[in-house]
């Protein structure tokens, strides 16, 4: 298995990046996806870099979590114009407070965990550990599978779409792309061009291939296509 340090220049395009360290649950994602052959663990600078030179055949990364919301690696998606989500992977995430054996409860004093993590379970450390420092960890919600092909439609599809419109436009848009499929999640991020300008992520029911959706993409300009793929939910 390869280690979080190695360089981008040694990674073969037959490869499948994961956001590491080894054993984070991205790691576990894509053994459940792809097994535990050909996969390499990429800190975050060194994927997206690896996905831009297509030095990898895919990367997976969490994108959304159920109870945060979007992750911090999102807008890095969101910046590579020429990769596609490809697939996802949704699970439910359990957490564990390690420690040494004979550590009492009361003897911690720093809680180290992934961001996402640490605001995922902060009420129960409000309640049970509200002294302990909260210090944030390298990588661990559903991920995406990122890719260089949208894959053929599956007949139970899900496609991702970026929506980059002012506050004005906004109902507009929408209501055209309710017109065009069923829409399921939306997640908003900042414009970073204006103060009234905004970018959604927005999930919808069907493949980009469909009429209805080629067709919105066709007509609006203000609607990227982030990927089609297969629907595991």
């Amino acid at each position: 298995m390869a280690t979080l340090a190695m360089g981008v220049s040694s990674i073969t395009s037959a490869q499948i990046a994961y956001l590491g360290p080894a054993g984070s649950w991205t790691h576990e994602a894509c053994m459940d996806l792809f097994g535990d052959t050909n996969l390499v663990a990429l800190d975050r600078q060194a994927l997206f870099k690896a996905l831009r030179a297509k030095t990898v055949a895919k990367a997976c990364v969490p994108a959304t979590t159920s109870v945060v919301g979007v992750t911090p690696y999102l807008d890095d998606v969101l910046a590579l114009d020429t990769v596609h989500v490809v697939g996802e992977h949704p699970k439910a995430l359990g957490y564990s407070l390690l420690a040494k054996p004979g550590t009492r409860k009361e003897d911690i004093r720093t809680v180290l965990a992934h961001p996402v993590a640490l605001e995922e379970v902060k009420l129960w450390l409000d309640l049970e550990m509200p002294d302990v420092e909260r210090q944030p960890a390298a990588s661990g919600q559903r991920r995406w599978v990122l890719g260089h092909a949208i894959p053929a439609p599956s007949g139970h599809d899900k496609t991702t779409l970026l929506l980059t419109v002012d506050e004005e436009g906004f109902q507009r848009s929408l209501q055209a792309l309710a017109q065009s499929a069923r829409v399921l999640a939306v997640y908003e991020r900042p414009g970073k061009r204006s103060l009234d300008g905004h970018r959604y992520v927005i999930d919808v029911v069907g493949h980009a291939s469909q009429p209805e959706i080629a067709r919105l993409l066709a007509d609006r300009a203000e609607f990227r296509l982030l990927g089609s793929y297969p629907r595991r939910y």
